[in-house]
């Protein structure tokens, strides 16, 4: 976790900065001593100052990487989507054997099985997912 020296630390008696912690990489500062005159304040306010800026800009990032895991997600549900109702579309559609292409007696005979592979369709998809975005593919 890095270490920004404050100006409580120095002795100028301001409420210390709490340090940001960077989730990539981790680096410590060497103990800095600030004089204590004019000069000593204007560096404990521009540590304050550049602590602030990392702090923002560690929220910035941590957004940044929410934002990109919602992405993945809803890609990943995006690419099990069109498999399963592809899945879905051979087992009804395919003009040898899909479901839609049987009459009669056989159409009877295969429903139960159809519905069955449907059925092995959807479990598959959930299968193959990440725990987390199984239930926005149940809601499907």
């Amino acid at each position: 976790m890095p270490r920004v020296p404050t100006a409580q630390a120095a002795g100028l008696g301001r409420q210390a900065i709490a340090p940001v912690s960077i989730p990539v990489q981790s680096f410590s500062l060497p103990a800095i001593r600030v004089p204590r005159d004019e000069r000593g304040a204007a560096l404990s306010a521009r540590g304050e100052a550049l602590s602030g800026l990392g702090g923002a800009l560690g929220g910035i990032a941590d957004d940044l990487a929410k934002r990109q895991a919602a992405e993945r997600g809803r890609a990943l549900l995006q690419e099990a989507e069109t498999a399963s109702a592809a899945a879905v579309e051979d087992l009804l559609k395919n003009p040898e054997s899909g479901y839609l292409a049987k009459a009669g007696r056989g159409a009877l005979l295969a429903r139960d099985e159809t519905l069955r592979s449907l059925d092995a369709v959807g479990r598959r998809g959930l299968a193959e997912l990440e725990p987390a975005l199984r239930p926005a593919y149940a809601g499907l």
